[in-house]
């Protein structure tokens, strides 16, 4: 009797995510950007890296995370907590990225929470 054992073994990638950053508002403002490996069926999320980011109108932010990524890839999510118009709120930019390094570039609005990007 012969058991084969199948392994998917994850394998270290870079991701890098490159945005612009806007609030209406000539007013400083902060955001703290966190880049977090979602755990989407464990319902958690592990923290690759952060930053801080200070800005009137606009700014941008370069961050670059290393994750182990399995076969089917894996999910990142990108917290941005912010000030913008005196609101604290939580912009949550999601990626599915694949088993490679990857570079993702786009831009967040804060005062709408909405946001685009491109691999």
């Amino acid at each position: 009797l012969l058991t084969f054992v199948w392994t998917c073994s994850a394998e270290l990638h870079l991701y890098t995510i490159h945005g612009k950053i806007r609030c209406p508002t000539k007013e400083s403002v902060t955001a703290n950007i966190v880049m977090l490996e979602d755990k989407k069926y464990a319902g958690s999320y592990t923290t690759i890296k952060s930053q801080s980011v200070g800005f009137s109108y606009s700014g941008t932010f370069n961050i670059t995370g290393a994750l182990n990524v399995r076969r089917q890839g894996a999910n990142l999510t990108l917290s941005v907590l912010h000030n913008c118009l005196e609101n604290r709120q939580n912009a949550k930019p999601r990626f599915h990225v694949p088993r490679a390094d990857a570079v993702y570039s786009g831009e967040i609005f804060l005062h709408t929470n909405h946001f685009k990007f491109e691999k």
